[in-house]
């Protein structure tokens, strides 16, 4: 494991301490740890945002802000923002077992099926069905469920 996923992983614990924290109504300890967590690891993840089990961040460079709700076994690569748009408070919601790739904007109330994959890159400006593939700027279906997925092989 690189020190970059160990720094992000690790923010994922350190965002699950501090929800603990503020369950208990322990002041000033869990926005220390939220700081510290943008600091070191470059991942800032909002008070009202709710994480599934088993979230992936194999990069850092990642907001996740608003009343967002990421599913269990979501893996969001790096420099990506997910929340809201000026004037609203609600972000999205994403589904369980979705990837979203490296680069990847999504602001919105969208809703991102289960098992949906958000290719590098993209803007998210519309939901997501189950088990598709999106890619682009604005994000435009590449495969339904069920078909195989672009992939795109860099040098």
């Amino acid at each position: 494991m690189t020190e970059g996923m160990r720094g992000a992983s690790t923010s994922v614990v350190v965002y699950r301490v501090r929800m603990r924290l503020r369950k208990y109504n322990i002041p000033l300890i869990p926005q220390f740890l939220n700081r510290a967590s943008v600091a070191f690891f470059g991942v800032n993840i909002d008070d009202h945002v709710v994480l599934g089990d088993g979230l992936r961040l194999p990069g850092g460079n990642v907001v996740i802000g608003g009343f967002t709700t990421i599913g269990k076994r979501a893996t969001i690569g790096a420099y990506v923002a997910i929340g809201t748009r000026a004037g609203s408070y609600h972000g999205p919601t994403i589904g369980d077992d979705v990837t979203i790739g490296a680069n990847t904007t999504i602001l919105g109330a969208w809703h991102v099926g289960d098992g949906a994959v958000i290719e590098a890159g993209s803007v998210v400006t519309h939901d997501v069905p189950d088990g598709t593939t999106v890619a682009g700027i604005p994000a435009r279906p590449v495969s339904a469920a069920g078909a195989p997925s672009l992939r795109i092989v860099g040098t």
